[in-house]
């Protein structure tokens, strides 16, 4: 290292330690290449820039949180820092985030203001400089290797696929896809919507009296579903209350009487787009803020006597409110989100255990349990595990996965017409959600379902359901899937990669089959992408069938009514809503404005 032969990268977070590091090189002489992750680093950029050699900063675009060096991270960090010239280049650190999709680390940052130029470089030029092989890849050059992709569609484009990749010149895949020799793209620049001035003028936060007008689509609700507006659409509240929404000529008259009785202000959205917003399960939000700080987490709870309705805990008793993820949740347009509990597992490193508690979806605009409109549902599900992560402790039941499999037969037999959480169970009152993965295990839980048919039971995150989708669309089994796999457990071996590993994902199988289906997010930190990840998975859906199209209406209540239907929560109420400039399906779109109860909340929401 001292004398040059080896080059450094070295793994560094916090704005303190960046700066003891460089101090290091300046004294014993040596270069750094990189910091990885380096959450912090856009604090800096001054100091990296004005450090010896040429330092890269390999990042992610969002991925933060998870712990205190983690907790400060901005989105826009991209942004600054290629802007103070500072080399940026996005890593995956697999299996953290999974290496086949990094180059959605670049699309996300498109979304954060990075230029599309320097969001390819970060996974191209950038990295091969930084590693010294800029010399022979990284670049579409003369003389370069010849290490090629052919993408189905514009790169940076939300589920932009490689149909044939080259290394060294040589084909990667044996395939005779149509697509190698018809490859078309549809895309155009995106132009950001000109509505920040006159949104920075009329949307006044906490107004209850205002005209929304440039609608193009409001899929808010059913009854006023539609996306034949031609931008001509409308929508009125006046004193917290939505009043008209449709065709301009449909709500002029109550346009008119906001504007001259309420002095409502008009506020003009380009190429609007009306939603509720995403709805979506999450791990831990509600129960805690950053996932390695204990100090921050409700804390685990005694599942140990699983088969006592006594032990249940209910996600409610610890629900806290407010925080950067609840801000930055919001500020993408999530509205609900429903958390269940922990459970006490025995072996270290296991996420979660076998029973895991009645969950709660509140409202991430709420300030407390106190607050009547903070809490959307108390009760929504009694939620489970099956698999190696919930095999508890000897004497509790659940040491095996058959083991646990009786218990639950026990659970469903014993307390079948009495009053209590198990009792609400086995009657279908309250939904059974069960965290599975293995499609062996599926098909236990579908004979146990057919044993108990009037059982609700929902599979959530179900990896390989798409083996069972026949049987899971006859026993009526509801799915929440997480969007994307990946095989990083035993239990997901058999995930479903996706073009072009495979034609099939696992949610264009279950569709396929008329599964119920909703997508929900697998980590804190990225709720506010889940249309991405919608519409992400809705594009590969659309090319893997003919038959099976879905709309942007489909696509929208895969994060938003399907999730909320599944888990029988009610509708959000008509004067709950977000406005997007753009359809919120494209990475780049933004959000106008969102109003909660009525009342305006954000103005074209930053994060920071």
């Amino acid at each position: 290292m001292l004398r040059g032969d080896v080059q450094i990268n070295n793994h560094c977070y916090e704005t303190q330690d960046l700066e003891m590091q460089i101090r290091n090189s300046r004294e014993f002489g040596f270069e750094i290449g990189a910091f990885h992750h380096a959450l912090d680093a856009y604090r800096v950029p001054d100091l990296l820039k004005n450090a010896p050699g040429n330092i890269t900063i390999a990042t992610f675009a969002n991925l933060w949180g998870y712990k205190k060096e983690a907790f400060q991270a901005s989105p826009y960090a991209g942004k600054i820092l290629t802007d103070a010239g500072v080399p940026l280049a996005y890593k995956s650190d697999h299996p953290v985030t999974n290496s086949q999709h990094l180059l959605y680390q670049s699309q996300l940052a498109t979304h954060f203001d990075l230029s599309d130029q320097f969001a390819i470089k970060a996974v191209t030029s950038v990295p091969a400089r930084s590693l010294g092989l800029g010399h022979r890849i990284g670049y579409v050059r003369s003389g370069y290797d010849a290490d090629l992709v052919l993408w189905d569609s514009y790169p940076l484009d939300l589920g932009a696929r490689p149909i044939q990749v080259f290394v060294d010149g040589a084909a990667q895949f044996d395939f005779h896809h149509e697509k190698l020799t018809s490859v078309t793209s549809n895309h155009e620049p995106w132009e950001a919507k000109a509505t920040e001035s006159v949104l920075a003028k009329d949307c006044v936060p906490e107004a209850k009296d205002f005209v929304i007008t440039g609608i193009r689509a409001d899929f808010a609700h059913k009854a006023s579903a539609s996306s034949s507006n031609d931008g001509q659409g409308i929508l009125v509240v006046m004193a917290g209350e939505v009043v008209c929404r449709g065709p301009a000529k449909d709500c002029a008259a109550l346009k008119s009487e906001a504007i001259n009785t309420r002095s409502a202000v008009v506020i003009n959205v380009e190429d609007g787009v009306v939603t509720n917003g995403i709805t979506t399960t999450a791990p831990n939000l509600g129960l805690g803020e950053i996932g390695a700080e204990s100090s921050t987490q409700d804390g685990d709870i005694d599942a140990s006597k699983p088969s006592d309705p006594s032990t249940v805990v209910t996600a409610f008793d610890g629900l806290v409110f407010g925080g950067p993820h609840f801000e930055r949740a919001e500020k993408l347009g999530v509205s609900e989100v429903i958390v269940a509990p922990g459970a006490t597992v025995s072996a270290p490193g296991d996420d979660g255990g076998f029973l895991q508690g009645i969950s709660t979806a509140f409202k991430l605009s709420g300030m407390s349990v106190l607050d009547p409109h903070a809490v959307v549902r108390k009760q929504v599900a009694l939620n489970f595990q099956i698999g190696d992560g919930s095999k508890g402790e000897k004497g509790s039941g659940t040491e095996s996965i058959s083991m646990q499999i009786r218990t639950l037969r026990g659970i469903l037999t014993d307390q079948a017409g009495k009053d209590n959480v198990y009792g609400q169970l086995a009657n279908g009152s309250l939904p059974f959600v069960i965290e599975v993965h293995s499609s062996d295990e599926m098909a236990h839980l579908i004979l146990l379902k057919q044993e108990f048919p009037s059982v609700y039971m929902v599979f959530k995150g179900a990896t390989e359901a798409y083996i069972l989708a026949d049987e899971i669309a006859k026993a009526e089994i509801p799915v929440l899937a997480y969007p994307r796999c990946m095989p990083s457990s035993w239990r997901t071996r058999r995930c479903l990669p996706g073009p072009p590993m495979s034609d099939d994902t696992n949610i264009s199988a279950l569709l396929r089959a008329n599964v119920k289906l909703g997508l929900i997010a697998n980590d804190d930190g990225n709720l506010g992408e889940m249309y991405w990840e919608a519409a992400w998975a809705a594009k590969l859906v659309n090319e893997a069938s003919d038959e099976l199209q879905l709309s942007e209406q489909d696509t929208i209540d895969l994060v938003s009514r399907n999730v909320r239907e599944i888990l029988r929560l009610p509708e959000i109420k008509p004067q709950d809503f977000v406005v997007f400039s753009g359809s919120p399906l494209h990475v780049k779109s933004q959000i106008a404005l969102t109003v909660d109860a009525g009342a305006i909340r954000y103005c074209q929401p930053r994060l920071q």
